[in-house]
């Protein structure tokens, strides 16, 4: 069996290392192809070798935005009340403050600005990932400049540009997982203070809210997230030496002072804390029933009876969840 699974991970692998050589050469054949179509087409940016030796970038006419020219503009203007003078060529308009010559900025202070300039790109709804891929490169790849490079280096920079989308998808993620957590143990305390169902309705906005800023895939995810956390304390519960007759007061509680209907939906749910009368249901038939909502909110009355009755009404009497960390 364990050598299925070796050799089955051994497939995957290979399968991933193809699919990644046919994207690679696809690049390249493209970047061929691209680069072949541009050479001295004054549409796009070309690089001229001048009468010294050194390499300069013309940019086409008109190519450059406005706020761009106003950027630089103001670069000239910062040096030469630096300075006192105008900026000679080759001398950098990104220089050190503390030089008493023109200076670049080292590798720290050039990251910082590009870290800086990632979350203005942020706020103006742009990905800053294309940013902050400068810092692993020391160059940026655009639709029109690409030709200007190699297929490596194009290479390079995209698998940059992959890798920090993935961390900051990791980090939305765990963000996510926090504060769902955050409001569901607000939700929890709520409802166990003011004895009354509403607080738990509270989650539900949240993540409508969730759907509205960031799309209805986050939304989904949070859903999940909130199935888990309220799972992985109910199921915490029981395993950690909860009694049957824990589980009938938790139930118990929510009915006295919810409702009998939210004790009944209570006690669909109550499985998790192994209560003795509990319908033996699926994951899917208890959604199936109650619905994603439905399931969300009956779980969390049902938590809020466990805080009430084994928590002596405190909240933090509940447990971090290890994955809401990150």
């Amino acid at each position: 069996m364990a050598k299925d699974g070796r050799s089955g991970k051994a497939q995957r692998a290979r399968r991933q290392r193809e699919s990644r050589q046919a994207a690679q050469e696809t690049l390249r054949e493209d970047h061929m192809r691209v680069a072949y179509e541009r050479v001295g087409d004054p549409r796009f940016p070309q690089r001229v070798r001048l009468p010294d030796g050194s390499v300069q970038v013309v940019l086409p006419k008109g190519s450059v935005p406005p706020q761009f020219t106003e950027a630089v503009e103001r670069l000239r203007t910062d040096f030469r009340e630096h300075f006192g003078r105008d900026p000679q060529p080759g001398e950098p308009l990104l220089f050190d403050h503390a030089a008493s010559e023109p200076t670049p900025l080292d590798e720290r202070d050039m990251e910082a600005m590009v870290a800086d300039l990632a979350g203005s790109a942020k706020a103006a709804g742009l990905d800053p990932a294309y940013l902050l891929a400068v810092n692993d490169v020391g160059y940026m790849v655009t639709e029109d400049t690409q030709h200007l490079f190699t297929a490596h280096e194009v290479q390079a920079y995209l698998d940059a540009v992959e890798r920090h989308q993935a961390a900051q998808a990791r980090r939305a993620s765990a963000e996510l997982h926090r504060q769902v957590e955050h409001a569901l143990r607000t939700a929890v305390s709520a409802v166990v203070s003011s004895a009354t169902d509403t607080p738990a309705i509270t989650v539900l906005r949240y993540l409508d809210t969730v759907a509205d800023e960031q799309g209805e895939d986050a939304a989904g995810q949070g859903y999940a997230y909130a199935f888990g956390t309220l799972a992985s304390w109910l199921v915490g519960a029981a395993e950690g030496g909860l009694p049957p007759e824990g589980a009938e007061q938790a139930v118990h509680w929510v009915a006295e002072h919810l409702g009998e209907m939210n004790g009944r939906s209570a006690l669909e749910t109550a499985g998790m804390l192994r209560h003795p009368a509990a319908p033996t249901t699926t994951v899917d038939e208890l959604v199936e029933t109650l619905g994603d909502r439905g399931v969300v909110v009956a779980l969390t009355w049902l938590t809020a009876g466990l805080v009430a009755t084994a928590g002596q009404g405190h909240a933090d009497w509940l447990p971090p969840v290890a994955d809401a960390r990150g």
